[in-house]
Parts: structure tokens; C-alpha cells; sequence
């Protein structure tokens, strides 16, 4: 049985999606060395509107699933994508 942790105010499941993936294929994308998963990706890490859908098709192609505008829009932190992907991937 999964153990289930506290985010913020929400309760999640551990994701199954290294985190340390994300952080290279958004290091990668942008051509930024040490990216974390508290880094915010337009504040901190200057992504574009262009580099954001860069970064969804990447990972849409490597974990097969399907970022809409709306997901984007939400997304504000690499572990938001992280947690996104993991919620798109349960979902289909």
C-alpha cells in the first residue's frame, strides 16, 4: 500500500516520475545548468511562452501523455510539471 504524502494542503500519492528527470529534460530545454523542482520556470528560470511549449512537447513525448493550455497555465514551478505529468499519466 502506498504511503500518501501532505503537499500544501492537499494529499498526493509519492510520484513515480524522478524528479531528477524533469529537472534535466527542463535543464536541457533551456540550455540551464542545476535546475531544481522549486524553481519557478518563468520567474526564476526566464522560460518563454515558446520554451514552455517546448518543454510540454518534450515531455509529452517522453512520457506519452497530453499537456493542454489550461495545464500550462497552471504550471509554475518544475515540480508543478512533475506533478502534472503524474496526474496526466494516471489519467490515461
Amino acid at each position: 500500500m502506498n504511503k500518501l504524502t501532505r503537499h500544501a494542503s492537499r494529499i498526493t500519492k509519492p510520484m513515480t516520475i524522478p524528479l531528477k528527470e524533469i529537472c534535466t529534460l527542463v535543464s536541457l530545454t533551456l540550455g540551464i545548468k542545476n535546475v531544481q523542482g522549486g524553481d519557478k520556470l518563468i520567474e526564476e528560470l526566464g522560460t518563454q511562452s515558446l520554451d514552455l511549449v517546448r518543454i510540454a512537447t518534450a515531455v509529452e513525448r517522453k512520457y506519452d501523455v497530453f499537456l493542454d493550455e489550461t495545464d500550462l497555465a497552471e504550471i509554475v514551478t518544475v515540480n508543478d510539471l512533475a506533478q502534472k505529468v503524474e496526474e496526466r499519466m494516471d489519467n490515461e
